[in-house]
C-alpha cells in the first residue's frame, strides 16, 4: 500500500508539472505573438510616416517651388527693407493751421472749461454761454449744474452731447431750463405771439470760431413721443422728412419756408409750464455760411 501510494503521487506530480508546462509554453507562445504583432503595426506606420513626408517633398521640389521661383522672377529686385523710390518730397506733409479762437470768448475758456459758443436773442433774456458735457456717460451733466460746473437749481445752457462744436451737424440742439424768472430759456415762450415771432426772427448762436446768425422758423409745442431731437440722418430723405414735419406743427410759418438737404437747422428745446411730458421748440436755419464749406448756406426764398 505505501508503494502505491508513492506511485499515485509520482503520477500526479508529473501530471501536474506536464499541466504547468505546457499551459506555460501556450502563454509564452501568445505574448510573443502579441509582441510580433505590435512590431509590425509600429513598422507600418513608421513606413507610412515616412511615405508621407516623401510625397510632401516630392510636391514641393516638382510643384511648389517652381512657382515661387517664377513668382520671385516677376518681382521688383528691390529688397523690402530699401526704400522704394517715390517722386514726392519725403518731408512730412504740413499740419493743417487749427482754426484760432474767437478773441472776445477766449477769456471765458478759463472760467466755464466746457464751454462751447454762445447765444443770444435780442429784447428778451437769453444772453449765455453754452455748455457741453465731454463725458459719454453723463450726456445731461449741466441739466442742474452753471457753466462753471458748481450746482444751480437753473443749470445751464448746453449744447447736446452728441453735437459737434463746430455747428457742421444738420441739426444742432440746445437745451435749457423754462425758469419760472424769465431767466435761461423762460423767456421763449414769447416766441408763441405772432408779433414777437415776426419782430425776433435771428438768433445768435456762436462757436467758439464762428460767429453765426440763424433765422427762426418754426415754433410749437409738442411732447416727447415725437422725437425731435434726432441729430443723425442716413439720407437727406430722412433729414428732410423730420424737419417738414417740424414746419407742419409750427403755429406759424415764416415765409413758407422749404427745407431741404443743405440746410443746417438749429432747434432750442425746454419745458413748459404745461405737463411734464411737454416741450416748447424753437427752429432756426443757418443763413451765415460755415468756414470751410463748400458752398454757402443761405435761406430758402
Amino acid at each position: 500500500m505505501p508503494k502505491n501510494k508513492k506511485n499515485d503521487f509520482d503520477a500526479a506530480s508529473l501530471n501536474k508539472e506536464q499541466y504547468m508546462r505546457e499551459n506555460y509554453l501556450v502563454k509564452e507562445n501568445s505574448s510573443e505573438q502579441t509582441l510580433n504583432r505590435k512590431r509590425q503595426v509600429l513598422i507600418a506606420s513608421m513606413l507610412s510616416v515616412l511615405l508621407v513626408c516623401l510625397s510632401v517633398l516630392l510636391y514641393w521640389s516638382f510643384f511648389v517651388r517652381p512657382q515661387n521661383e517664377a513668382v520671385s522672377a516677376s518681382l521688383p529686385s528691390t529688397s523690402v527693407f530699401e526704400p522704394v523710390p517715390t517722386p514726392f518730397s519725403s518731408a512730412l506733409p504740413a499740419t493743417p493751421t487749427p482754426v484760432p479762437v474767437l478773441e472776445k470768448y477766449a477769456e471765458y475758456r478759463d472760467i466755464y472749461p466746457d464751454i462751447v459758443g454762445w447765444i443770444s436773442i435780442d429784447n428778451i433774456k437769453v444772453d449765455y454761454p453754452v455748455v457741453q458735457s465731454d463725458d459719454p456717460a453723463q450726456p445731461l451733466l449741466y441739466i442742474d449744474l452753471g457753466p462753471d460746473g458748481e450746482s444751480s437749481k437753473a443749470g445751464s445752457i448746453f449744447l447736446d452731447s452728441r453735437n459737434s462744436i463746430d455747428a457742421s451737424d444738420r441739426h444742432t440742439i440746445i437745451y435749457g431750463h423754462n425758469m419760472k424768472n424769465g431767466s435761461m430759456f423762460g423767456q421763449l415762450d414769447m416766441y408763441l405771439k405772432k408779433s414777437f415771432f415776426d419782430d425776433h426772427l435771428i438768433i445768435r448762436y456762436d462757436t467758439l470760431y464762428q460767429e453765426l446768425e440763424w433765422e427762426v422758423i418754426n415754433v410749437f409745442i409738442t411732447t416727447i413721443d415725437f422725437y425731435y431731437i434726432q441729430t443723425y440722418f442716413d439720407t437727406d430723405d430722412d433729414f428732410v422728412n423730420l424737419m417738414t414735419q417740424c414746419v407742419y406743427k409750427s403755429y406759424y410759418n415764416n415765409n413758407n419756408t422749404v427745407i431741404s438737404p443743405e440746410d443746417r437747422i438749429l432747434t432750442l428745446s425746454t419745458c413748459t409750464n404745461g405737463p411734464d411730458d411737454e416741450r416748447l421748440v424753437i427752429q432756426a436755419r443757418l443763413i451765415t455760411p460755415l468756414q470751410g464749406d463748400d458752398q454757402a448756406l443761405f435761406s430758402n426764398p
